[in-house]
């Protein structure tokens, strides 16, 4: 069979996109149809949920820029016992000019609207609602210069403000998680030590993010015991960098964004979160609802500074109706791997 989604390109919020599965065959009738696309943490962030109709229609969020602002769609093609294939296709979303940035007054009232329990007619208006709004919630400042991210083995920036994702690979070595911190080869590390012979590996500094925004100033801080210390150099694993933010501004983790912001943010992802327990609460269980569960709140809760009290104990409550269902029904344990991530970040948030 084919998948295909029209128009091929448009614009973010603006433009809706058609998704059409022609073609499918299975000796196991009825097939069923679930329609996705790749948040910026690579969940599938669920736009209809399995249903027998083989088209459906949605808006989109941007792609990221580091890939020419391509977002991917998949479409997950199920039998009546529940084996399934997957395809997927890509288009390119743009951000308008008043639909650009996480922070933007546009982009925070389609996220109301969206999430306004008055416009819900359906499970889907939900599942489209929340998974587009955490997408919008999770887009990063990532005006950093070209190369800058490749130049130190990471991956480009996509969740953390003026921050490089991960290692590029299990290949290198160095800080975990987002940072601007270099990751070293095996090989770059032998030769480092050879010049240095011993720690660090480089005679640069560790630099804070966007040098704090201009919000704060740089620190540095022992991984081992929290203390401030006055030096941190590249490659030095035992100790990171981090902002010292200025009063009005201590809530973000770059100082980027002032306390008034976060607090919008925090109300924003709560409604996000009433909405995936509203649309948990609705849902059948099955396998793949489970997961596209996790999936929900792994997205939700990206940015740990910005969720407050409640909305991490809903968290919590989802996760473990979750762990519930898929252990009375028997589901593969695969499909709670990623539970962890949600946990992880609300403990971040605690």
């Amino acid at each position: 069979g084919s998948f295909s989604i029209s128009p091929t390109f448009g614009k973010q919020l603006l433009q809706s996109f058609s998704f059409l599965c022609n073609d499918w065959v299975d000796q196991n009738l009825p097939l069923s149809y679930q329609f996705s696309y790749l948040s910026l943490v690579e969940t599938q962030d669920v736009v209809r949920s399995m249903y027998i109709v083989s088209y459906a229609s949605a808006l989109l969020p941007a792609g990221s820029k580091s890939s020419n602002n391509t977002l991917w769609t998949v479409a997950d093609v199920y039998d009546s016992l529940f084996a399934n294939t997957t395809t997927s296709f890509s288009v390119q979303v743009y951000a308008s000019k008043t639909t650009s940035g996480s922070n933007n007054s546009a982009v925070n009232s389609f996220i109301s609207k969206s999430l306004n329990p008055s416009k819900w007619t359906s499970v889907d208006d939900i599942l489209q609602g929340t998974a587009i709004a955490s997408y919008l919630l999770n887009q990063a400042n990532c005006s950093l210069p070209s190369n800058y991210c490749t130049s130190r083995n990471r991956k480009p920036c996509a969740t953390t403000s003026l921050t490089c994702g991960p290692c590029l690979s299990s290949a290198f070595v160095g800080t975990a998680g987002d940072s601007n911190d270099h990751c070293y080869s095996l090989e770059e590390l032998k030769a480092r030590a050879q010049v240095y012979n011993t720690l660090p590996l480089s005679t640069k500094s560790k630099e804070c993010a966007g040098n704090c925004s201009s919000h704060g100033v740089c620190a540095y801080t022992s991984v081992k015991s929290g203390a401030v210390i006055g030096q941190c150099y590249e490659g030095d694993l035992s100790c990171s960098a981090s902002c010292i933010c200025s009063p009005g501004y201590t809530l973000s983790n770059n100082c980027e964004l002032s306390d008034a912001e976060v607090e919008q943010k925090r109300n924003l992802r709560e409604q996000v979160i009433a909405g995936i327990q509203q649309y948990v609460s609705l849902q059948d269980a099955n396998e793949q609802s489970v997961s596209s569960w996790i999936d929900s709140m792994n997205d939700a809760t990206q940015n740990p500074n910005e969720l407050s009290e409640h909305p991490v104990c809903t968290v919590l409550d989802v996760a473990n109706y979750a762990v519930k269902v898929a252990t009375e029904n028997g589901f593969d344990s695969s499909s709670l791997s990623s539970i962890v991530t949600s946990l992880d970040a609300l403990a971040s948030a605690v």
